[in-house]
């Protein structure tokens, strides 16, 4: 007689069969083999190539016991070693922790190169890693440079504009 599996894990064999048994036995030796305290294994699944915005789309898993959570920077790192490519051309995002710890998942996205991250990636992503500086004025200045423009009419609130705003001694 076989006892009834439960819940979320009848599913899942139902539907991946050999497969997710298989993966879940592999986790399992991967925790053993953890030596340092501080590793941790990461899984990657679902990976779609999109040729048109020249990346690898990947959801990652990650198992870190006796870690509280992964720095994106050791994730990138391990997809680099995983896909052999820089570091750079890896972004990472949506790192999210399972409830009671020991795991996350998070999605990355892995660039054929620098161009195509800089060309595609989001902006938030690149102004993150140091890849994209933004100019400009700060807010206050556009908020006064605002207030001078309201108080002239037509061409001159081009000149209003290019004004510092201060009075010259």
């Amino acid at each position: 007689y076989q006892r009834r599996v439960h819940g979320k894990q009848w599913y899942q064999r139902r539907v991946h069969g050999k497969q997710w048994y298989q993966r879940r036995v592999h986790g399992i030796k991967a925790l053993r083999n953890l030596t340092n305290m501080g590793d941790f294994v990461l899984y990657t699944r679902k990976m779609l190539n999109n040729p048109m915005l020249g990346r690898r789309q990947v959801l990652c898993d990650l198992i870190h016991p006796e870690k509280g959570s992964v720095p994106k920077k050791e994730i990138k790192a391990k997809l680099a070693s995983m896909f052999k490519c820089p570091d750079e051309t890896i972004s990472v995002f949506g790192v999210k922790s399972k409830f009671g710890g020991g795991r996350s998942t998070c999605f990355g996205l892995i660039y054929s190169n620098m161009d195509a991250r800089k060309k595609f990636d989001m902006k938030k992503l690149l102004k993150r890693d140091k890849l994209l500086t933004v100019g400009g004025p700060k807010r206050k200045a556009r908020k006064e440079m605002k207030g001078r423009e309201k108080r002239v009419r037509g061409t001159d609130k081009a000149k209003a504009r290019g004004e510092s705003g201060k009075k010259k001694k």
